[in-house]
């Protein structure tokens, strides 16, 4: 009876232990195993911000985009007029040679003013949560520190409320892009800050541009579609040319309103 006693007392022991385990380090070993299956499944939520290297753009004549209040070049000029529009805050400006450029120009606070149970305020939160209040400060703040966010960083010591926070901010990482391209560049040029999401260099059919400046954000997506009969991509110096070309206006558009140079 007292070898029984004892065995019992050594399985309830045992069973302790283990629920203690799973409790304390369950989360973190998920999350270390979660954070590099992202990364093998979507590449770009382990790339790091570096530096664009070059600003060299494509001086090819082509046209002048303007939505809202702010303008920028493209170095095309065959628009597909027919198919331009603008719905809502977003724009949609078409070209012939398959290149299709969706504009929209969200607020300086769109993101971090989000409440509720919002999927953008949980992240929001999370954010908070790991990295203080000041990278909730603005949209800029914000998205630096949600593609700063290393999936090395969440390790077996990780405290296990921060790993599960940082999983969510990377998972956010993973989707917001609109590109899979594991390249993210830091772009601060003339007066507008943010990133740029995918390297043409990598044949991609979407990348996209983010920036800010003191009064607001426009974000440029830029699409290519893929047609055996049309050939060409868009190239790092024509992404270039829109970067370097950006501009605020004082005039506010209501609708997008393009001019072939």
């Amino acid at each position: 009876m007292a070898t029984k006693k004892r065995i019992f007392g050594w399985l309830t022991v045992s069973f302790v232990v283990v629920l203690l385990l799973l409790y304390f380090v369950g989360p973190r070993v998920f999350w270390v195993w979660q954070a590099r299956k992202m990364v093998r499944d979507v590449p770009i939520a382990g790339a790091m911000p570096r530096d664009l290297p070059t600003f060299a753009a494509n001086p090819t004549r082509g046209s002048l985009v303007a939505v809202s209040n702010y303008e920028f070049e493209v170095p095309w000029s065959d628009l597909d007029r027919a198919r331009m529009k603008t719905i809502g805050a977003m724009s949609v400006v078409p070209f012939l040679s398959s290149t299709t450029l969706i504009v929209a120009t969200p607020k300086w606070n769109d993101a971090v003013s989000q409440t509720g149970k919002d999927a953008v305020a949980n992240i929001v939160r999370c954010v908070r949560g790991v990295y203080g209040p000041a990278a909730t400060q603005s949209d800029l703040a914000f998205w630096s520190a949600v593609y700063s966010t290393n999936p090395r960083d969440i390790t077996f010591f990780t405290n296990p409320d921060r790993a599960t926070l940082m999983g969510m901010i990377l998972m956010a990482k993973a989707v917001a892009p609109p590109t899979n391209d594991p390249t993210i560049f830091r772009l601060h040029y003339g007066g507008f800050q943010g990133f740029q999401l995918g390297n043409p260099d990598h044949h991609l059919t979407t990348a996209q541009i983010l920036v800010y400046d003191s009064n607001g954000g426009i974000e440029i997506t830029i699409s290519h579609r893929t047609q055996p009969e049309v050939m060409g991509e868009f190239s790092q110096a024509d992404m270039n040319r829109i970067i370097t070309t950006l501009r605020h206006t004082d005039q506010k558009l209501a609708m997008v309103e393009v001019t072939t140079q």
